[in-house]
């Protein structure tokens, strides 16, 4: 009954198994087109990667600029006249770098003041102008730049909107990058480059140290109290009294310097600034610079095409023809996700090839592949299930064995105990003959339960064996005595011949070799029990190098279909049901301790013997 349930259930799982192999063999097929294009996203990804890199690159030295050169001219700190004397802090002016700053993809840098005027140090205006062409500044120059502002202007919008949707614009961009520094702790190249770009504002920090952000800052408050000039752009002509400066100095000098907060650069989107066809042209990027209480933003106006051509000149050779378009809006972006950069409003925009079936054969070999696999794996669990089945087989037929075998010896053990202790038995040759009969008994327990315990052992690994040198002769003198009186109490008698010197020396656990041999002993004595010779011949030889110790009895000997079988644990072959004493343990405990400590026990043919045992040893 339990053979037959074992099978209905694997048959049950055969069954559930080929049918989800056929639902995933569909499923593969369908899904084949999906892990094409799915390839086709891993190349997208890459070249956004590099995109945003080249981009990353570009855009690190900008938002590292220091908030107070996008003023024309900004004040010195500390100043020394002809004769080494100090001047005023604030009273020197140095042109800033932008002043002369010319790049192809850098147009312009702004700054959008509180009162929503545009301003640009690469512009200036008044005396300021004045000053810069005086400089050598091209005026050509100043009136590009100038138009470039008021372009700016314009894609900004309305003069009463510009701060609040610019404001508005840096606040969802700056939380939107918290929030992906915070969820994303780990992720694709790409958003890890969002997030670096994102986080410039810690990035100007590590360029200027605290110190200098701190000196540079008090050098800009003290000039703003010595000469203040409308929305914070210093004008070196608007003159106050220079005593009046110094004593303001003074007075402020030990005044802590203003908190400088400086955001990431972020993208002005083109749609929520109402821009005109313009916004084409220029990419808009903006940051939040806050100088103690007062704040304003600043940008820079990137050149659309020059970006768009840096940027194909990362990936041509990944995608040709791939066309890079502006994203209008968040929600766009959002809608695009996968193919917007990290930094500016683009998206790469890809035209994929009709898909072909040229990969089927590979996808149908890993199918096929994944059957035969099924195949095998159902072919291995049969025939686990079918050795399973006969070592519980197995098990049963040792418990039943050593049940009987236990029994008898037991029951002897009660009955003569039992007639001795009462006084039953009163001559003393028959009191001699019940106490050798228990002493036989004890005697063949004590093999039994030797042999299950080492049996054990060796299962488990625990067997130890202790080799030393021993010479052949020791070796069988040693081993005599015992294998003997096996011998003895079954009705034969042990021979021994020597076909190698006795001399020759041997490195063994002597043991292990007694122990086996005693097996090999025993099973002669119960399998050739019947015969009417009663010698059990033990032949010691040398063969290719090796020592052989041969047990040979007259016995019917092995029959060929059981030769595999008898050093089996538990199985018997065919002389298991015919009243023969054992268990089944001998024959696999003899192999097992052989091999264990090197060597072999084998079954040989010999002719006019019966069953022939040999002990292999290295020598």
């Amino acid at each position: 009954m339990r053979k037959r349930i074992a099978w209905i259930l694997l048959l049950a799982c055969a069954l559930a198994l080929v049918g989800g192999l056929i639902q995933l063999t569909r499923e593969v097929v369908r899904l084949h087109e999906a892990q094409a294009r799915a390839a086709e996203e891993a190349v997208v990804r890459l070249a956004l990667w590099r995109m945003d890199s080249w981009v990353a690159q570009r855009l690190a030295a900008e938002a590292a600029r220091p908030y107070f050169e996008y003023q024309a001219f900004y004040p010195q700190q500390a100043a020394y006249d002809a004769m080494l004397r100090p001047i005023v802090p604030g009273e020197v002016f140095t042109p800033s770098p932008l002043l002369s700053f010319e790049s192809e993809l850098f147009l312009l840098h702004f700054q959008l003041m509180p009162d929503g005027s545009v301003r640009s140090p690469q512009a200036p205006e008044g005396n300021l102008r004045d000053l810069a062409e005086a400089m050598e500044v091209d005026h050509q120059r100043i009136n590009t730049k100038g138009a470039l502002l008021e372009q700016v202007a314009e894609i900004l919008g309305a003069r009463d909107a510009r701060v609040s949707h610019v404001a508005a614009s840096c606040s969802l961009e700056v939380a939107r990058l918290e929030r992906s520094s915070q969820t994303l702790e780990s992720g694709s190249g790409i958003q890890q480059m969002g997030n670096a770009i994102g986080q410039t504002g810690e990035v100007q920090q590590k360029w200027i140290s605290e110190r200098e952000q701190a000196r540079r800052a008090q050098s800009y408050g003290q000039a703003q109290r010595a000469a203040p000039v409308d929305h914070n752009l210093l004008d070196p002509e608007s003159a106050v009294n220079r005593k009046t400066r110094m004593a303001d100095s003074e007075m402020t000098a030990a005044e802590p310097p203003p908190r400088v907060e400086i955001g990431p650069l972020v993208p002005i989107w083109p749609d929520e600034s109402g821009a005109p066809e313009q916004a084409s042209e220029l990419i808009l990027l903006a940051r939040r610079v806050a100088v103690g209480e007062a704040e304003h933003f600043q940008g820079i106006a990137l050149s659309s095409g020059a970006l768009q051509e840096g940027l194909r000149g990362e990936i041509d050779d990944l995608f040709p023809s791939a066309r890079l378009e502006m994203v209008a809006s968040r929600s766009e972006a959002q809608k695009r996700a996968g193919h917007v950069l990290a930094a500016v409003p683009l998206a790469l925009a890809v035209e994929w090839a009709p898909y072909e079936w040229q990969a089927v054969p590979t996808v149908l070999t890993t199918v096929t592949a994944v059957w035969l696999l099924a195949a095998v794996t159902l072919a291995g669990a049969a025939i686990a299930i079918r050795a399973s089945l006969l070592a519980a087989e197995r098990r049963s037929r040792f418990a039943s064995a050593v049940t009987h075998e236990l029994r008898t010896p037991l029951t002897t053990f009660r009955m003569y105990s039992e007639m001795l202790a009462e006084g039953m038995v009163t001559e003393e040759e028959a009191k001699r003959t019940y106490l050798r009969t228990l002493r036989e008994e004890a005697d063949r327990l004590t093999v039994l339960v030797e042999n299950v315990l080492a049996f054990a052992r060796l299962e488990r690994g625990r067997e130890r064996f202790h080799p030393r040198p021993v010479s052949l002769g020791s070796l069988v003198d040693e081993s005599l005595p015992g294998l003997a009186r096996r011998a003895a109490a079954a009705g034969f008698r042990i021979d021994v011949s020597w076909e190698a010197p006795r001399s020759d020396v041997v490195s063994t656990d002597v043991e292990v070799v007694r122990q086996i041999l005693f097996n090999l002993v025993d099973n002669a004595c119960k399998y050739a029990a019947g015969e009417e010779s009663r010698v059990i011949e033990l032949a010691v030889l040398r063969k290719d190098g090796a020592v052989h110790i041969e047990v040979r009895d007259h016995g019917p000997g092995v029959a060929p279909a059981d030769e595999r079988k008898i050093f089996q644990p538990f199985d018997r072959g065919r002389r298991a049901d015919d009243g023969t004493p054992g268990i089944g343990l001998g024959l696999a405990l003899a192999r097992g301790l052989a091999r264990r400590s090197g060597g072999d026990v084998r079954l040989v043919r010999r002719q006019g013997y019966g069953a022939c045992f040999v002990l292999v040893m290295s020598p």
